[in-house]
């Protein structure tokens, strides 16, 4: 399930509307950086994942992604929230702290 890892990797940084937010919010950009804070913009995903969020993960376009990850550094999930509060979390059905 390394689709979600390379999928994270690959969104961009937040700007706009969601930078403004989180510079709002106090976040530094150090902050951003470490805690590889990214904004959802509808990559490729798995049936599975668009039956829930949409084709590309429509349902979640604009929102601050933030992975999860387990104490060895991989990637076991992410929350994605959106500056008006919404949120919504994704889990990887294996996910556990290994």
């Amino acid at each position: 399930m390394e689709w979600l890892e390379e999928t994270i990797n690959r969104l961009p940084e937040p700007s706009g509307e969601v930078l403004n937010y989180l510079e709002y919010r106090g976040v530094l950009p150090e902050t951003i950086k470490e805690l590889n804070l990214k904004m959802w913009d509808n990559p490729p995903t798995p049936t599975s994942f668009s039956q829930t969020y949409g084709h590309r993960g429509v349902r979640l376009e604009g929102m601050i992604v933030v992975p999860l990850y387990t104490p060895r550094g991989k990637v076991l999930g992410f929350e994605a929230r959106s500056v008006k509060k919404d949120l919504f979390q994704y889990r990887l059905p294996n996910a556990k702290w290994n």
